[in-house]
């Protein structure tokens, strides 16, 4: 359970709780602190008014961290807490909460409010502070009315946000904030933000999280966008105007009489969302720590279907291989389970941040996992540490460290073949649209072609009828290749992000190749993804993520650092 620590401000010009209200206060918070399965000790402040002329009742929040980053993590300093048990500001206090106490409360949790009497009606004491103390472990966004962000930074520069704003989104479902580069789409944001009513399922503000959703039949789950938008509460509350969420605690309003108590399985779900654990609530994923703190137990998937790797920092000075196995539960018997390579630090753009995703034809309910990383020859596996149920760091020491989370990433599937090889497309049916976006840091203005290969292995089939067919290698295979490549060229820029978009059939394989300081296969010199098919069989390409790939521009391979044309891709 979470334990709240109540300190009651006091002085001469502020009303000081009497022992009624102080113990009103305490048995609120520890009731409210054992629907949540944590042990931590959370300090919060509580500031009094005594004005029954004021429409506000109570409110609460998190305090801030105390240098804030950009993202959605480690902003709050209450839900940090609460799921990693670092304690960002110190000695500060956690959180506030500041009620009023000119209000008719009932404060006899075996009372219902009193109604009957008018101008003496009673508000629901226990109900309202479970709604504000809710705010104060994340059930609260922080996207202000033009679309800036907790720290006032703007809509033009990657933002601070909380953790709850990573889920707002549109009526589809499409999240309003990029999740790499944290940008807002304010011109979407701004109209969303007010007059929306989601019972129609089609205007206003929505919360995306996948177990959400799911509780939500499949559908994203409206927010509070009223006419008029008010800082603190719109987009922060579910939608009063939508008759099915009558009745729930964590609408925007509240009246006379007894409130919702309990949090509703939409609400729970929310909560998931936010990485916490509720007691009661079986977590719909789940990752847990072998004793030794090596292994990545997958007890659960729940209605996620994928292991995701994200790269929080990157202390390698070259090129490095990051590589996944399955083992037994004593750790023996490692299986290969995937691979991929991580770039030197500080290469390319920040907006370049690499997934790795493992999905349900790499990893499944009951296997344990460890990581490796071999960097200059040497080999370490990573510890790891938890976050949440759901979310750890693997640490490989030396100053490099991924995030793990279990996510719903249905869109997205890995195409790239034994370290980008090829893109298999075989799974894929009629004209497919490709978003590629290109990083580089090259002298060279290099260009990326791609061809057909009627196989994996990128053999090509040079006449039907006798089967006769090359391989990379072969005496005749670049020109082959070249016959068959696409009519998609792209290239990039350095320091920046050049996007491109092109339709291809689907159906079978592609081999990638890349074009040093030119455009034309035909004259200039070619690398191809296939190592076998360049001069000495070197590897001219390395996957550094999930459908992304980094070419090398130099014949002997240079310096080896595989970032002079990096292309990430996706088939929507």
């Amino acid at each position: 359970m979470i334990t709240f620590d109540l300190t009651f401000e006091t002085n001469q010009s502020i009303f000081t709780p009497n022992q009624t209200q102080q113990g009103a206060m305490r048995l609120a918070a520890s009731n409210w602190g054992q629907v949540f399965d944590h042990n931590v000790t959370i300090d919060l402040l509580i500031k009094s008014v005594d004005d029954p002329n004021s429409d506000t009742l109570m409110s609460a929040g998190s305090n801030l961290t105390t240098d804030l980053t950009a993202g959605f993590e480690g902003n709050e300093v209450i839900r940090t807490k609460v799921l990693t048990g670092v304690d960002t500001n110190g000695s500060n206090f956690d959180g506030e909460v500041e009620i009023n106490w000119g209000i008719n409360w009932e404060l006899d949790i075996d009372q219902t409010p009193d109604i009957s009497v008018p101008d003496q009606e009673e508000y629901d004491f226990y109900s309202t502070f479970y709604h504000e103390i809710s705010h104060a472990l994340g059930f609260l966004g922080s996207i202000a009315k033009d679309g800036t962000d907790v720290d006032g930074k703007g809509i033009n520069t990657p933002g601070s946000w909380y953790f709850f704003d990573q889920f707002v989104s549109d009526d589809e479902g499409i999240p309003l904030i990029d999740a790499s580069s944290f940008l807002i789409d304010a011109s979407k944001y701004i109209p969303l933000a007010e007059g929306g009513n989601s019972a129609d399922g089609m205007s206003g503000l929505f919360f995306n999280g996948p177990q959400a959703v799911a509780a939500n039949g499949n559908q994203p789950v409206g927010l509070f966008t009223p006419g008029e938008f008010s800082e603190g509460s719109s987009g922060s509350h579910l939608d009063d105007e939508n008759p099915s969420f009558e009745g729930f605690l964590m609408l925007s309003g509240t009246d006379f009489g007894p409130g919702s108590r309990t949090l509703h399985p939409i609400e729970k779900a929310i909560f998931e969302d936010l990485g916490y654990q509720l007691i009661g609530s079986t977590p719909t994923s789940m990752l847990d720590l072998s004793d030794d703190a090596i292994r990545l137990n997958i007890t659960s998937l729940g209605n996620n279907n994928t292991i995701r790797l994200q790269i929080d920092q990157v202390g390698v000075t070259n090129v490095s291989e990051i590589r996944i196995f399955d083992t037994d539960a004593a750790g023996a018997n490692p299986t290969l389970v995937a691979n991929f390579s991580i770039l030197e630090a500080n290469q390319l753009t920040a907006s370049y941040a690499p997934t790795i995703i493992l999905d349900d034809d790499d990893i499944e309910q009951g296997q344990s996992l460890i990581f490796e990383i071999i960097e200059s020859g040497q080999s370490r596996f990573a510890t790891l540490s938890r976050i949440d149920a759901n979310e750890a760091f693997l640490d490989f020491g030396q100053g490099t460290i991924f995030r793990v989370d279990t996510a719903n990433d249905e869109a997205i599937t890995n195409l790239l073949t034994d370290d980008a090889d090829g893109i298999d497309l075989s799974e894929q049916t009629g004209i497919v649209t490709v978003e590629m976006d290109v990083f580089r840091e090259a002298s060279f203005n290099n260009t990326v072609g791609f061809y057909r290969t009627n196989a994996a292995d990128g053999s090509i089939v040079t006449d039907l009828l006798t089967g006769s067919t090359l391989r990379p290698g072969d005496a005749g295979y670049k020109e082959a290749a070249i016959e068959r490549q696409l009519d998609t060229q792209i290239t990039g820029e350095n320091g920046s992000v050049v996007s491109f978009s092109a339709q291809w059939e689907a159906g079978g394989h592609l081999g990638m190749f890349l074009i040093a300081g030119g455009n034309n296969p035909a004259v200039d010199e070619v690398f191809f993804s296939y190592g076998a098919a360049n001069a000495n069989g070197n590897d001219h390409v390395k996957q550094l993520g999930s459908n992304i790939f980094g070419f090398e521009d130099l014949a002997g391979l240079g310096d080896r650092d595989y970032n002079d044309v990096v292309v990430q891709f996706n088939i929507i």
